[in-house]
């Protein structure tokens, strides 16, 4: 904060009887704890003062020295006040220079630097360490010899600005400045900053050379003669957290020969533990994080072999771990289990970091009632969070809104901020934030509450109601806008999110204090593709080259990037304009090629074959994938390696122009590109891709050999020789296939082969799929049904309200586990009808539900209107319901 926090004045009264001697060392000890409090205002007046007033330190008599303006640069680093800093050596009246009585010394240099690091200014750090090719640095104009420590915090500069090459010629370039030959020489804290630039940008080949070398090479800590500590190897293991490189990090500790044990002179701490288990996070190790926390029943855990006491940072690092490899429970029973380890009757307590965290993995794991427990609690129910005596923040309750947007619990989240009880708000101790903001903005994407959104961001016009974020007092910032724009794609609002940006009054613009950037693009663009919205897209990315219009991007000043074009080519998926997609890599003027900045990568090429099969261009889809016998396939000649999503969508474009045996020789041909043996293997997505070619094409013969072993030949299914398990989405693709390409019976009979094999009972699937076919006896097998337990009594109906969703007219469903799905549409129609006739003339309501792209929400509301002449409203606050016309429901 930048507010005044203090009143300096009373507290300099009675400093000032103090001996001069003693009174600049005062003011350096005042500028130290105002760099505790963040409190820049109060330093500057102490320090600076201002053009209507001298400092204090003037209006005391105490004469600044050097030692002064170096602490008084710190408060300029944590502060985030670089040019306050920058102005005392190099403003237009500097305090200290080589031709006044005040000098820098290396201490300016180094506090110098570390201002550098903490706002990102790299070009000064650079000025001031190395200079340029013509200008010699600063240092040196200054008479100051440069040392390790000024060049060891050159590297965290570097590290925090994305200069890794900078860093790295220091000690490895052609004229090092540190190395065994030369007066300075590298030590442990210039590796250490190493290391840490080498996680920042991911060079793992750089840390391995700098700490462990490799079989026939010793390290550079070796040639340097310096001994590896534990914190240098817990930095490294960092790195190999964010390089995908677990395994090395793991064999520090566990591998044939390593290097910090209970037996060595070196031990793991709790430091190395945690960045272990941001490893483990990171690469989706719970087998080694557990056995690192926990152990087994057999075996103690790692940690207490190496002595080592865990406590919350690490519980909490061990619940991200749970959260990134779907094991909630094993979280959960750290605060809940039978045996918990943090509890308020335990040394070890949960923290509010526990908790953001539990929340992370409530929100990964669709588990609502557990985060409800642990923030709200019930109403017969103290909160988890009450019971541990832990006051929640705005962090927590921005988590749970995450949690409530990732479980369709969107009234709990919104009831934080405006319920009859709001635990956020301008009169209450916690308020609103962006972030806050953008969580709620995500949450209105995900339920399609659009009424929500506009009146968080933008108010409401008509009645000159303000925004909430303006009651709120929050400052609209590009993300927020730029969330909104998704919240405008997710429910049909296209021209509330245009007007952002191109509407009589813009709010980015190149002329106003915000504006638009790739992100605001990016969500600008699948607004676009959800609402077949080509003109704007092509006036956004490529402009008009008949009118000499420059690109909305180009007006704006943002470069476009692989990601931008990608999503441009989604756009024209979607709206029939394949050549436009197809120019951007294959035209007179591509915009991404092998010989241009901008190259192809495999996203690219997913969407290239979404529009190849949208408009069923199998040409095309054949050169990007496959090529022919003379010419090399484009992803060969862009250098891009297909992987199986490339694949799966191919096989999607051959199902849709009638070309199976492309699709089936991806698996089955004499060349595969997919198999056990091969590099890549085939998938469940595979398998669904087929079977949707097989239905498409009415290849039976080969559907069955995917799903179903042949008892005659005992020959395993294809699905079983890739280790393959069918679920309820390979087993509803099959049941199509057999109703279409061998009659009902025939369906039922293979399916009942396929349950009784995988053992799966899920008798609501095969209801839903096989009823509609029987149309004519749909109300007597739904009667019969009823008997026999397999509907529910009620069958969806409830108070003239048609739920169309699984669990709500079957018995004993069970979800995929992210959601539950609703019935399909033909079941849907059939199901309106037999109420209609049989229960309730007059349906006011039905619930469709807004997942699946709406495709049973606007299915039924086409039929509605076609067979019955029945209007609808969308329901203000839910758009997965539809609500009938009360005037002309029947």
């Amino acid at each position: 904060s930048d507010s005044r926090s203090s009143n300096f004045d009373g507290v300099f009264n009675d400093i000032t009887r103090f001996k001069s001697s003693y009174e600049a060392k005062t003011c350096i000890l005042l500028l130290k704890l105002i760099k505790l409090n963040l409190n820049f205002s109060d330093a500057k007046e102490l320090v600076l003062g201002n053009a209507a007033e001298a400092s204090l330190m003037l209006q005391w008599g105490i004469k600044p020295n050097v030692a002064i303006y170096n602490a008084f640069i710190t408060v300029c680093a944590k502060t985030g006040q670089f040019d306050s800093a920058w102005q005392l050596v190099c403003g237009d009246k500097p305090v200290m220079a080589h031709h006044l009585p005040l000098k820098v010394d290396s201490i300016t240099c180094t506090n110098l630097l570390t201002a550098c690091a903490e706002t990102g200014r790299y070009a000064e750090a650079k000025l001031l360490v190395l200079g340029d090719g013509d200008t010699a640095s600063l240092v040196q104009q200054w008479g100051i010899k440069p040392n390790v420590t000024i060049y060891s915090t050159f590297i965290t500069v570097c590290a925090k600005t994305g200069q890794f090459d900078s860093a790295w010629q220091l000690v490895c370039g052609d004229k090092p400045v540190m190395a065994p030959h030369l007066p300075f020489k590298a030590n442990q804290i210039t590796c250490l900053n190493l290391l840490t630039a080498c996680a920042e940008m991911e060079r793992f080949t750089e840390a391995k050379s700098l700490v462990l070398g490799d079989g026939d090479t010793a390290s550079l800590m070796q040639l340097w003669g310096i001994k590896p500590n534990v914190a240098i190897y817990s930095v490294f293991i960092k790195v190999c957290a964010k390089t995908g490189q677990f395994d090395s990090a793991w064999q520090l500790v566990c591998g044939d020969k390593p290097v910090m044990a209970p037996n060595l002179p070196l031990k793991a701490d709790s430091i190395t533990c945690t960045n272990l288990l941001t490893a483990c996070a990171e690469a989706g190790r719970y087998a080694e994080a557990k056995s690192l926390v926990l152990g087994d029943a057999a075996t103690n855990s790692l940690m207490q072999q190496w002595g080592i006491k865990p406590h919350v940072a690490i519980y909490n690092a061990f619940i991200t771990v749970c959260t990134e490899t779907d094991q909630f429970d094993s979280a959960w029973q750290l605060v809940c289990g039978d045996k918990p380890v943090m509890a308020p009757h335990l040394p070890l307590k949960a923290d509010s970091i526990t908790c953001t965290n539990l929340l992370t993995a409530c929100a990964e794991a669709g588990r609502y009632t557990e985060a409800k427990s642990l923030v709200l609690g019930d109403t017969a129910t103290a909160s988890l969070m009450q019971q541990w005596g832990i006051k929640p923040n705005v962090t927590i309750y921005s988590t749970f809104i995450t949690v409530c947007a990732k479980t369709g619990q969107f009234d709990s989240a919104w009831q934080l901020v405006c319920g009859d009880k709001p635990v956020m708000a301008p009169h209450l101790p916690l308020k609103t934030d962006s972030i806050t903001c953008l969580n709620l903005l995500a949450a209105c994407a995900e339920m399609g509450r659009y009424a929500e959104a506009k009146l968080l961001v933008l108010g409401d016009g008509n009645t000159a109601i303000t925004s909430l974020m303006q009651q709120w007092d929050i400052k609209p910032n590009v993300a927020i806008y730029s969330a909104f724009i998704t919240v405008c794609a997710k429910t049909d609002q296209f021209d509330s999110a245009w007007q952002l940006v191109c509407g009589d009054k813009p709010m980015m613009a190149p002329h106003l204090p915000l504006k638009t950037n790739q992100i605001t693009c990016m969500n600008l663009l699948a607004a676009c593709a959800e609402a077949g919205r080509y003109a704007e897209a092509k006036s956004l990315v490529l402009g008009d080259t008949v009118t000499a219009t420059a690109s909305l991007m180009q007006q704006w000043g943002i470069k476009a990037d692989v990601a931008i074009y990608n999503a441009f080519i989604t756009v024209c998926a979607k709206t029939d304009q394949f050549d436009s997609a197809w120019q951007l890599v294959c035209g007179d003027k591509p915009m991404m090629a092998p010989h241009l900045p901008l190259k192809a990568n495999q996203i690219t090429c997913m969407n290239l074959l979404t529009a190849c099969a949208e408009m069923e261009r199998y040409a095309e889809a054949k050169s990007l994938v496959l090529g022919n016998a003379d010419t090399a396939s484009l992803i060969q000649q862009w250098g891009i390696e297909p992987n199986v999503a490339i694949y799966n969508a191919f096989i999607t474009v051959c199902a849709k122009t009638g070309q199976f045996d492309s699709a089936w020789q991806l698996v089955c041909g004499d060349k595969p590109v997919m198999a056990p043996h091969l590099p890549l293997i085939a998938n469940r997505i595979t398998c669904l891709n087929l079977l949707t070619a097989c239905t498409e094409m009415e290849h039976f013969t080969e559907a069955k050999s995917l799903v179903l072993c042949d008892d005659d030949t005992a020959t395993d299914s294809l699905m079983q020789q890739w280790g393959i398990k069918p679920d309820v989405a390979i087993y509803n693709a099959f049941i199509k296939i057999c109703i279409k390409a061998k009659g009902f019976d025939t369906g039922i009979w293979y399916l009942e082969k396929i349950m009784n094999k995988c053992n799966m009972n899920t008798l609501s699937q095969i209801h839903a799929q096989l009823a509609p076919l029987e149309k004519d006896n749909f109300a007597s097998m739904i009667d019969k049904g009823v008997t026999q337990g397999i509907y529910k009594k009620n069958v969806g109906l409830m108070n003239h309200c048609i739920d169309l969703h699984m669990d709500k007219i079957f018995e004993e469903h069970s979800g995929d586990g992210t959601h539950i799905r609703g019935v399909p549409l033909a079941f849907a129609k059939l199901l309106f009808c037999y109420h209609k006739k049989n229960n309730e003339p007059k349906i006011t309501s039905i619930i469709t539900g807004y997942h699946g792209y709406n495709t049973l929400k606007n299915g039924m509301i086409s039929f509605l209107k076609d067979e019955f002449g029945l209007e609808f409203i969308e329901d203000k606050f839910n758009s997965g319901m539809i609500v009938l016309s009360e005037s002309v429901v029947g």
